[in-house]
Parts: structure tokens; sequence; C-alpha cells
């Protein structure tokens, strides 16, 4: 029988830094239907790694005063102005994961103990192999899951939360704790709120 030993692992989540707002950041130059990036000491970016990443923060055409963070790991990620003159904010890092299902049930089950694939398919339901595999995936890159493959036959990868990702278990562990507490007064409500749009419809359909 073989030894399990880690084939190569991903390194620790690190923690995300405070985005200096007030400081120069990149900035975009309209290019035809794109963009250019321009960096704080007014260099034109040309790094493929580099524009990738800008590219992800997708900043709607009508956004003005566009701000980008120079740093992947700032928690905030891109401002800019809307028509209205209103300061809007992008790519505000991990509040997608606490709001996405998925990765919060991930991470509860993670919460628990180390899972394979496998175990984590069986136990979440209605999660598709392939959304499993995204979701997971993404979790990795944002430093929030450590996945280890061992080096064994048949091969056996172990997913684990880092020790940022399980910082993550106390919002949304009280955010289903408020779910399952108010789950019947927000059925009232749904249920309160169709009937009356039915009643609305009913007496707008009827003669006069």
């Amino acid at each position: 029988m073989n030894s399990a030993s880690p084939q190569g692992s991903s390194r620790q989540g690190r923690r995300l830094r405070e985005s200096a707002l007030h400081r120069p950041g990149i900035t975009l130059i309209r290019c035809g239907r794109g963009f250019r990036y321009v960096d704080p000491l007014g260099h034109l970016i040309t790094d493929p790694a580099e524009k990738r990443r800008l590219h992800d923060w997708v900043v709607p055409p009508a956004r003005q005063d566009v701000w980008i963070c120079p740093a992947a790991d700032g928690h905030v990620q891109a401002t800019g102005t809307d028509a209205a003159g209103r300061l809007q904010y992008g790519g505000i890092r991990g509040l997608d994961r606490v709001g996405d299902k998925w990765s919060s049930l991930i991470v509860v089950r993670l919460g628990l103990r180390t899972h394979r694939f496998n175990e984590l398919h069986r136990e979440i339901d209605g999660i598709s192999q392939r959304m499993l595999t995204l979701t997971l995936r993404q979790l990795v890159r944002d430093g929030l899951v450590r996945r280890t493959a061992y080096a064994t036959v048949p091969p056996r990868v172990d997913y684990e939360l880092t020790d940022l990702g399980r910082t993550l278990l106390a919002p949304i562990t009280a955010l289903h704790e408020w779910a399952v507490a108010h789950r019947d007064d927000i059925r009232q409500s749904r249920a309160d709120h169709d009937e009356a749009k039915a009643e609305e419809l009913d007496s707008v359909a009827a003669p006069a």
C-alpha cells in the first residue's frame, strides 16, 4: 500500500489589505470599443496577467473617474462615479463568497472537517459536479480553501479551509441561523404579497 504524502498544496490565502482609495490608482483610457490601462506612474500596462486581472473587474462604460486598485489583494478593487455623480464601488472582496449559495454550503461542510470531492458532492444536495468543481476552484483561488493532492493509487485530493476561510464560518453561520429563525415569517410575507397582488389584478380585470 502506498503511503499518502502531499504531492503539492495550494499556498495559504493571503489576507486582504485595506485599499488606499486616497492614493493614485490604475486608470482607464478609452481606445475604440475597449480600454487601455495606465498605472499610477502613467505607464501603459502591457503585462498579460495584470491585464487579465483588470479585465475581470468589468467597469460599466458610463462610469466616470474610474479608479482601480494597483494591488490584487486590496479589499476594494474598483470605484467610479455614475451618471448622477454618486460614487460606486466594485469588487468588494469576500461579499461574493458570503452571498453565494454553493460557496456558503461548501464552507460550512469544510468547517466540520476535511473533505474529498466526492464526499462534498454527496453531502451538498443539488450541486452538480461541474458547479462543485468551479466553486472549489474559485474558493482555492480566493485563498479560502486549501487543495492538497496526494501521490496515491488511486489519486486522492483533500479540501480544507484555510485560516482565512475559517473567518467566514461566523458570518455564514449567523446568516444560516437567521434564515432558519425567520423562514416562516418570509413564507407568510410572500403568501400575503402574492395574495394582495392577485386581488389587485382581479380588481383591475373586473368590469366597472
